[in-house]
């Protein structure tokens, strides 16, 4: 909410804290209008709030927002969770932090464990936000427990607990674990469990992991090795960003009854933790990392700066403390980024995501320290392409995918610091000298996409949207439409290579752009469509005006009925065939802001191309441009089998000529058959198959075909 922007944590300013107007560069552009709609998360496993089924979705996200706007820039640091903040927690919610803690309890009771239960990460993110949730990251603080208690064997005894205690809300609890080789090898204690719900009977997957405290990285290796009995503020300082560094403490209260009962979700206690200014990052909407506390800055620059390349570096970037143009907060802040950034450079990654899908800032420090983890190396090196696709896929899945994917390459390729380097370091690939990007115009063309795409289909269609739209004027009569839209093909060979993508993005980002290209090629005009254009009445828009002009349209319609879907009734189509995309696609290859006599050429083929699209989408059965759903009859591909006049290689010619034959004349046939076929060119087009055949067949159809007609 805007009124979030301006208020500021009650708990005063964090020690360390960098101040942004400190560093006279560009922040990353901010979110426009368009890009800020559907910002909400939606997933069938949600948990952070209560929706009533008779409740619209519209204002459940109001309810959500209106109370995190109340309630969040008045949050303070070890302060009990007030009440509208509260309220976003859901019942569902409630019901697994109950079971969990009534279950802490019981090991504390029967063993004397003494573990501390925090909500941590996204969770306590999304609850500040009002936003929903996709998943429940549960800490377990086991720092003052014997070493043999590890999350592992805390997790073992849970499905044990739930069938001694039916009243708890939770019939079933399965213990999985998931880890990555990498975190195997390193005995990472955490676990997953499965945590199945009465009444809905809900399965709510929960990961849970103890508070970390020290981190050590190996230098070509992105997973640490780790301190697992940590502090809750050791476990938040590790952490990549303030927003997601911030602990919800859960645990139960007295109860006044007598030790040992359950008094349920009611009972709970919330105590928030934020020892790095999360709070007010939410509230100003600012993207920042933790920084130490207490720290010289010369501490914090002998920790960091440890090899004679990372001094060169850091000098050259005015962060040397001695003679630094910059205040020691913002100094400290751009060198833990770098460490951060150096120790595990998929953290770029998520921060550029966490700003397309949140539509937050970064802070200027990020960017100063990104040169660090931009080296040969460093990004390139430590984290692989299917990580960034994850990353790619993960932006779709957000709230208004599309847009947000656009925001996050327009990040990657125009960014402010990182320069080349940030580009060619995520698509693996250099791109050598490429324009600006052209966000309104890659926007407007993201806004055509269809709706019903899959998350892969997206991530191809943007990326090749974003790339497009960095192929602009260079002041010459050499970019017209078909160049650029060549040039943006080879980009999208270059990245696709770079990361490897899967063939579903592959296709999606270059056969619309091939499609267009095709589609601009010259286009032979054959007697045959002089034929054709004389069995339709014209004038239809654009309105040709002489017998050359009529047969051209013919042959383009023709043309764009065999690449691209125009059947209503056909399957579903794939992106490279729709028609309404491939014409946003021309339009936004055809943007010119320099025009010149070639430029305009290629704007003329351009808008007839797309005339004769939108002819063939609108053309109802009575053939008047009406709307968008064409109504033609129906033809069956084997009518032509049977016809000997037609060649078999140009029954499919055939098919797309009677289909666009049929819609220009506003006919609504139903051909089946071959005699359905032959009554209609013979009788309802006045011996058309007889003039086409005369023109086909050199002495007959016992003769040859004439070499314009011929196989090639």
């Amino acid at each position: 909410p805007p009124g979030m922007m301006t208020l500021r944590n009650r708990h005063g300013n964090i020690p360390g804290r960098a101040v942004d107007t400190a560093i006279t560069t560009s922040k990353t552009p901010g979110p426009t209008e368009d890009d800020a709609a559907n910002d909400q998360t939606t997933n069938a496993a949600a948990i952070t709030t209560t929706t009533s089924p008779r409740r619209s979705f519209r204002s459940d996200v109001f309810r959500r927002v209106f109370l995190a706007a109340t309630a969040t820039p008045f949050l303070t640091h070890g302060a009990e969770l007030p009440l509208p903040t509260r309220q976003l927690i859901s019942d569902r919610a409630r019901t697994i932090f109950a079971f969990c803690a009534s279950y802490l309890e019981y090991c504390h009771e029967t063993r004397g464990w003494d573990i501390d239960l925090f909500a941590s990460g996204g969770y306590v993110r999304d609850l500040l936000l009002g936003r929903v949730s996709a998943d429940l990251d549960l800490s377990l603080g086991l720092a003052r427990c014997p070493p043999n208690v590890t999350v592992a064997v805390v997790a073992e005894g849970m499905e044990e607990f739930c069938r001694a205690h039916p009243d708890r809300g939770v019939s079933r609890v399965a213990v999985v674990s998931r880890l990555s080789g990498g975190a195997e090898r390193k005995a990472v204690d955490v676990a997953q469990i499965c945590i199945e719900l009465d009444g809905d009977g809900a399965a709510i997957n929960v990961d849970l992991l103890p508070t970390i405290g020290e981190e050590e990285y190996d230098e070509m290796d992105r997973i640490p090795r780790r301190n697992q009995r940590g502090t809750a503020e050791e476990d938040s300082f590790r952490r990549d960003l303030t927003i997601g560094s911030m602990l919800l403490q859960v645990s139960t209260r007295s109860n006044p009854s007598g030790v040992g009962n359950w008094i349920g979700p009611s009972g709970l206690q919330f105590v928030l933790k934020d020892f790095h200014g999360g709070i007010e990052d939410v509230c100003t909407r600012t993207l920042r990392c933790p920084v130490p506390h207490n720290n010289s800055v010369h501490t914090v620059f002998s920790a960091v700066v440890k090899t004679e390349e990372d001094e060169v570096l850091a000098c050259s970037l005015g962060l040397n403390p001695t003679d630094s143009p910059y205040p020691d907060e913002t100094i400290i802040e751009t060198l833990w980024w770098a460490k951060m950034m150096k120790d595990d450079p998929y953290r770029i990654l998520r921060t550029l995501r966490f700003s397309a899908t949140l539509d937050f800032q970064i802070a200027p420090s990020f960017w100063l320290a990104a040169p660090f983890a931009l080296r040969p190396g460093s990004l390139d090196a430590k984290v692989s392409s299917a990580r960034k696709l994850d990353e790619l896929r993960k932006v779709v899945k957000a709230g208004g995918g599309a847009q947000k994917l656009l925001r996050f390459f327009r990040t990657v390729l125009d960014s402010p610091f990182g320069g080349a380097a940030l580009r060619d370091s995520f698509f693996a690939a250099p791109l050598g000298s490429i324009d600006v990007m052209d966000y309104d115009r890659a926007r407007r063309l993201v806004r055509q996409l269809p709706q019903d795409l899959s998350v892969d289909e997206t991530v191809g269609a943007v990326l090749a949207a974003a790339l497009l739209s960095c192929i602009n004027d260079d002041g010459t009569d050499s970019v017209y439409v078909a160049a650029r839209l060549i040039s943006a093909l080879l980009l999208v060979d270059r990245v696709c290579d770079g990361l490897q993508l899967p063939t579903d993005i592959r296709r999606a980002a270059r056969d619309s752009l091939s499609i267009a290209s095709y589609l601009l090629e010259p286009l032979p005009v054959l007697e045959t469509h002089s034929i054709i254009a004389k069995a339709i009445a014209w004038p239809l828009p654009p309105e040709p005006v002489s017998i050359e002009d009529r047969a051209q349209q013919v042959a383009y319609m023709i043309h764009l009925w065999n690449l691209l879907h125009f059947d209503e009734n056909s399957a579903r189509r794939s992106l490279s065939s729709d028609p309404r995309w491939i014409m946003a696609v021309l339009d936004v290859a055809s943007s010119c802001s320099i025009k010149t006599p070639r430029s305009l050429v290629a704007l003329s083929t351009v808008r007839n191309l797309q005339a004769n699209i939108e002819t063939l989408l609108t053309c109802n059965s009575e053939g008047q441009l009406v709307g968008p759903s064409p109504q033609g009859g129906s033809l069956l591909g084997r009518s032509v089998a049977n016809i000997p006049e037609i060649p078999p290689h140009l029954r499919g010619q055939m098919i797309a000529t009677v289909h666009v034959l049929s819609r220009l004349r506003g006919d609504a046939p139903i051909i089946e058959t071959s005699d359905d076929l032959r009554t209609y060119l013979e009788i309802n087009c006045d011996g058309l198959l007889a003039k086409l055949s005369d023109e086909w067949w050199d002495g007959g159809i016992k003769g040859t075909i004439r070499p314009p007609y011929a196989k090639k």
